[in-house]
């Protein structure tokens, strides 16, 4: 065994007579420092793009480190909810369109699978009492809203007190009044025996109302309606009649609403022909006289202001 050992370098130095066993450990040991230093380099350019990409992205292996990421940064405000009115009435104006439109964002949550969400803006919209029904509030985007509503028409303000107040067709109440004469071009009924509902969208109580706006719905047909300045409910009550008062304040006893004469009152057809007549012939329908014109009877009847009585 030890001849074995002592023989082995001697073989090696037979094979490689020729090479500088010390400069040869020399140039490994420069080659190995030379290594060494370039991956120092490399480390050192690499290593911040490395740690930014582990900080950014999280282990996929870990199925909740990208929530938690999540929190490293700075939450934006969502969008606003942007509520759109399919079709609206020309007459509605922008304030009470824009106004709609904030209240149903008001009842929309950030979950655009609430339906809860959308049933509690129709109902907001339904209570506003502009609406005669609400038929549909539904998303078509995640913060887009739609609704399909019908509005309520507008026909004429009621004078009560010292404010005119907004009502429909039906005589249901709008949400909107003026002081005393501040109101739109719109019919004006004044001397109504009830006060107004105390919530949008109800009924104005009281028949006389009613006969108000069917004589107005006959009237705003005719070419001359701006001439009628006022619908007087005042004697209503005792007699049931209706009387007009004109843009110039003649005062025309009208009668009873359309449909409900009695048998010595003549028909509404016959009213609007003889003030159709007047109007054409005198450009008004008062007839270019002031005082009181009675178109009720078969034979109109005109006093004037100096008592005395005239027929037409």
């Amino acid at each position: 065994m030890a001849t074995r050992r002592t023989a082995q370098p001697a073989r090696l130095s037979r094979l490689l007579p020729s090479v500088d066993w010390v400069n040869l450990r020399r140039g490994a040991a420069i080659a190995m420092w030379l290594g060494a230093f370039a991956a120092i380099v490399a480390v050192w350019i690499m290593a911040p793009a490395a740690l930014r990409s582990a900080a950014a992205l999280p282990e996929r292996r870990d199925p909740g480190a990208l929530e938690r990421a999540s929190f490293s940064f700075v939450p934006l405000e969502p969008a606003p909810i942007m509520a759109i009115f399919r079709d609206p009435p020309e007459w509605v104006p922008d304030h009470v369109l824009l106004a709609l439109e904030a209240l149903v964002g008001e009842h929309i949550g950030p979950d655009p699978l609430a339906r809860e969400d959308l049933i509690a803006a129709r109902e907001a919209l339904e209570r506003t009492g502009w609406f005669e029904s609400v038929h549909q509030v539904r998303r078509t985007g995640r913060r887009a809203i739609e609704v399909v509503a019908r509005f309520s028409v507008p026909v004429a303000v009621v004078r009560y007190r010292d404010r005119d107040h907004l009502v429909d067709a039906e005589g249901r109440l709008l949400p909107m009044s003026w002081p005393h004469g501040d109101a739109p071009s719109f019919g004006t009924i004044v001397g109504v025996a009830s006060a107004p509902p105390r919530t949008p969208g109800s009924a104005w109580e009281g028949a006389d109302l009613a006969a108000a706006l069917a004589t107005l719905a006959l009237l705003d047909r005719q070419p001359w309606a701006r001439q009628v300045a006022l619908v007087d409910l005042g004697a209503h009550r005792s007699s049931g009649r209706i009387r007009l008062l004109t843009d110039r304040g003649t005062s025309i006893l009208w009668g009873r609403a359309p449909g409900e004469e009695r048998s010595a009152e003549v028909s509404a057809r016959t009213k609007i022909e003889y003030l159709d007549h007047h109007h054409r012939r005198f450009g008004h329908i008062d007839g270019g006289l002031a005082g009181e014109i009675d178109i009720a009877g078969d034979v109109a009847m005109m006093r004037l202001r100096d008592g005395a009585t005239t027929r037409r």
